[in-house]
């Protein structure tokens, strides 16, 4: 009996310093989300600061290169609060989780990241950006990750996943009708020119003229 305590006191002897390097320094655990949460500012810093080095985003202001990243952040953080069924996360690695009912932050993002001239590489590698800052923020204040911490780490980067595919969703579809409205353009044009030329050749045949080309290399007319 006395081996058995002295074991298990080694044991909480061993994992009090991991624990301590997780805790707000009041003792009590932060996880991811309630990092994500109070350390907003500072991820949304770091990711700005990325997103200025992008060609697209040197001019863009900061309250739009911050545009909707706060509440991509939010949302992630209070779905990682949520408990989820293993059939939940099956979906989600699967892409079939339920579509959202309204318009969702990161669609929001794409829109406007398209309208500033992002293209698609610089809207995913903004992503790839905010989940590498926030996964560096975040283990340098948690210190030696455990077991749970991992799975942590799981439930954020299918909310990143999830973003990326909603805003590549968006942007896509929005490039696609964007060129479908040009290539209606063009061949409105087209159809208008075409009637133009009909009816100025149906007036020249009406007033018995018609129109030459001379050409000064051979001094010829046709």
């Amino acid at each position: 009996l006395l081996t058995a305590k002295r074991t298990a006191k080694c044991v909480r002897r061993a994992l009090l310093p991991a624990r301590r390097r997780r805790s707000d320094g009041r003792g009590s655990t932060v996880t991811l989300a309630q990092f994500i949460s109070t350390d907003l500012d500072g991820i949304l810093d770091d990711w700005v600061a990325f997103a200025r080095s992008l060609p697209a985003g040197r001019d863009m202001d900061l309250e739009s290169l911050r545009d909707h990243a706060a509440a991509m952040l939010r949302a992630i953080a209070e779905d990682m609060a949520m408990a989820q069924t293993a059939q939940q996360q099956f979906d989600k690695s699967r892409g079939l989780a339920a579509a959202p009912l309204a318009e969702t932050s990161a669609q929001q993002h794409a829109s406007g990241r398209r309208e500033s001239g992002f293209d698609i590489k610089d809207l995913v590698a903004e992503y790839r950006a905010l989940r590498a800052t926030v996964i560096r923020r975040w283990t340098a204040r948690a210190g030696t990750l455990s077991g749970a911490t991992l799975d942590e780490l799981i439930r954020f980067n299918e909310g990143i996943d999830q973003a990326v595919a909603e805003s590549v969703g968006r942007f896509a579809d929005e490039v696609e009708r964007a060129r479908e409205a040009e290539l209606a353009r063009r061949v409105a044009e087209a159809d208008i020119l075409r009637r133009s030329e009909e009816r100025l050749q149906t007036a020249l045949e009406a007033a018995d003229l018609g129109t030459w080309e001379f050409d000064p290399l051979t001094d010829t007319t046709t």
